[in-house]
């Protein structure tokens, strides 16, 4: 590798006629990248929680729910049995 550089994921809804996934090549991890991707996009966008995510504008954001599962199996095993 030359340089540090990072793939935003990006993908239709599953319920979507012509499924895509597309994967957008930048030097960063900062909100500039995905705020430009979807510049004029309305509607409902699925994050991690990474706070880039949060500077996007007139969206709905839903939680993922692997990240969320992954804190109650971790207390689950911390948890006597």
């Amino acid at each position: 590798a030359q340089s540090q550089s990072y793939l935003w994921a990006y993908t239709s809804p599953a319920q979507s006629t012509t499924p895509v996934v597309l994967f957008d090549y930048q030097p960063g991890r900062g909100h500039t990248y995905p705020k430009a991707f979807l510049n004029g996009y309305q509607g409902t966008v699925m994050t991690d929680g990474y706070s880039a995510w949060r500077m996007l504008e007139n969206v709905t954001h839903l939680g993922c729910w692997a990240h969320a599962r992954r804190k109650f199996k971790d207390a689950l095993d911390l948890s006597p049995k």
